[in-house]
């Protein structure tokens, strides 16, 4: 993973464009949604970054860290909402499921939406704050060690290059400069 990301700092490109592609894969990472890898590459794409450098910046929510992130943009969603948001507890959770298992299909379906919303419009809305605040000190982090790294790579690799070819300065007389040159052309006629 570390290999991943130092390459995506190590991109032929600019620190700017890096650091902005970086930025859109970082804030795509805590949201609540499939295919946020293509989320983070169209956002690049359309802000000017560099798409690759969004990719792996997105795997920063796996399965091991996204019911901590998730969680997190919920309970932030449930204070910046406007609304009363019930809370979310693995008891509440039971009894929703045991609901459905009572219910019919149709009535399981209007339920559900009902519950999906009351639980993902605090998600998502938090989940976004979250993306936006890391998406920021993620562009200004990346940024700096793109320079960085770009810095030493340029020093390391100076010796491979060759010294400029510095040719010999050649001396004018400025008189001869100044006088006009006439050229004769001398005419030759030919006799037959």
């Amino acid at each position: 993973m570390m290999r991943t990301i130092r390459g995506a700092l190590l991109l032929h490109d600019t620190p700017h464009r890096i650091a902005l592609g970086t930025a859109c894969g970082v804030f795509c990472s805590p949201l609540p949604m499939f295919g946020q890898m293509v989320l983070g590459m169209i956002l690049a794409r359309a802000f000017g970054g560099n798409v690759v450098a969004s990719i792996p910046w997105t795997w920063i929510s796996n399965p091991f860290t996204t019911p901590f992130i998730w969680y997190g943009g919920y309970r932030l969603g449930m204070v910046i909402t406007p609304g009363d948001w019930p809370l979310i507890s693995f008891q509440r959770l039971n009894k929703i499921v045991e609901k459905f298992g009572n219910l019919s299909i149709a009535d399981g379906f209007a339920s559900g939406y009902a519950v999906v919303v009351e639980i993902f419009v605090p998600l998502l809305i938090g989940t976004v704050v979250v993306g936006l605040i890391w998406g920021a000190i993620s562009y200004f982090i990346a940024l700096r060690w793109v320079i960085i790294l770009q810095a030493r790579r340029t020093a390391r690799n100076a010796h491979w290059r060759r010294p400029p070819v510095i040719e010999p300065c050649t001396i004018v007389d400025e008189e001869k400069m100044r006088r006009p040159t006439t050229t004769r052309i001398e005419k030759t006629t030919s006799t037959e």
